[in-house]
């Protein structure tokens, strides 16, 4: 699931002067400013309703996971015994009753199988608790990041830049989120980054 970020980043956390002299120009690290912060906002909340939509993601695939997984186990394992106990006649007509009764079984456990592993089921909620886990450690991070009074915090640049590149990675990593979600991740930064304002003022 790509969640994208602002494309002028560099626009809005780097604000850098330079002193020119004979020999050289020096770039004076730049201070935290609100704008920085309200991107930060804008950031953790798209990050906060990507971890959720991601746990609910993985929740739903598992209940398909186990719908799937369990009678492919199970029907196997209570088929066979089941056989011998069957009731058949000698004539050719029983004896083609219970075959097709356990033919009709195996066929059964086949689709099954097979349809967990075309769907993969499994793997994609595996996938979708990553993401979701991930997600929920950038959130951590930025959170702390705002408890830190501004001179104790990095550089607004470099925090926003690795910031951003850990989204990056993370966005190309991940699954794809259903419709719903998607729409929910999309609305959630522009909601928080409008909060922030008001607060502000």
């Amino acid at each position: 699931m790509a969640v994208s970020l602002p494309d002028n980043m560099d626009e809005v956390c780097v604000d850098t002067s330079a002193s020119s002299s004979t020999s050289d120009r020096e770039r004076i690290a730049e201070q935290w400013k609100e704008r920085n912060e309200t991107l930060l906002y804008e950031w953790l909340g798209t990050w906060k309703v990507s971890a959720e939509c991601h746990a609910l993601e993985y929740e739903s695939y598992q209940k398909w996971q186990n719908f799937v997984a369990l009678p492919s186990v199970l029907l196997p394992l209570i088929f066979s015994p089941l056989a011998r106990f069957i009731p058949t006649s000698c004539t050719p007509e029983g004896i083609e009753m219970r075959s097709f009764i356990l033919a009709g079984g195996f066929i059964a456990c086949a689709c099954v199988s097979a349809l967990n592993a075309y769907c993969k089921w499994g793997v994609t909620a595996e996938q979708h608790l990553t993401s979701s886990k991930r997600y929920g450690d950038l959130v951590s991070d930025v959170e702390e990041l705002l408890t830190k009074s501004r001179k104790d915090r990095s550089q607004a640049a470099v925090v926003l830049r690795t910031l951003k590149m850990k989204n990056d990675n993370l966005s190309q990593e991940s699954p794809c989120l259903g419709r719903n979600h998607r729409k929910e991740v999309r609305v959630a930064g522009e909601r928080a980054a409008v909060k922030r304002q008001m607060l502000i003022l």
